[in-house]
């Protein structure tokens, strides 16, 4: 009878145990698709964000690079969720948002920068635009106020004279 009730203990102590380790298994499964997805969502944002960028005019080739650092990590989370080695997703898929976050934040400024830039940049095309038409106009004034004094001097040098038409 002792024997019986021993493995009874170990048989429920079996089962409690694996309901335990199939609880935490599914808790670091969460975790780990949790991280994924937000690697995944991170990085998306990261990808528009250059491309904003990029639009603008922005030299986005160093963010590229990164960005493609950052796909390389989300490619081993992946790999790694689908061998179900959840501590290996966490890892890679946290790489992956960091270095996301931080292109996304960089692609954010670059748009800032090369904004500020093209204000400067059409501030100066105005004002110069406004000198030069100042400028013509100047010019064309002093060449057109010219012009007809030498020709009212040409006008009251001229003799006239007059003929008469008779046929």
């Amino acid at each position: 009878m002792h024997t019986a009730k021993l493995f009874f203990v170990v048989i429920l102590f079996l089962f409690l145990g694996s309901f335990c380790f199939f609880a935490m298994a599914a808790t670091d499964q969460q975790t780990a698709f949790s991280a994924l997805n937000r690697a995944e969502q991170a990085t998306v944002s990261a990808f528009q964000a250059v491309f904003k960028a990029e639009i603008i005019g922005g030299n986005v080739s160093d963010l590229l690079a990164q960005m493609n650092v950052a796909g390389m990590y989300m490619t081993k989370a992946q790999v790694a969720f689908g061998f179900e080695n959840f501590h290996e997703t966490v890892s890679q898929a946290s790489q992956c948002y960091g270095i996301s976050s931080t292109v996304e934040s960089q692609a954010n400024s670059l748009r800032i920068e090369v904004g500020i830039r093209d204000n400067a940049d059409a501030v100066v095309r105005i004002v110069v635009s406004a000198i030069s038409i100042t400028v013509v106009c100047v010019v064309s004034f002093l060449a057109w106020r010219g012009f007809k004094r030498n020709y009212h001097r040409r006008f009251l040098k001229m003799k006239l004279e007059v003929s008469s038409d008779e046929s």
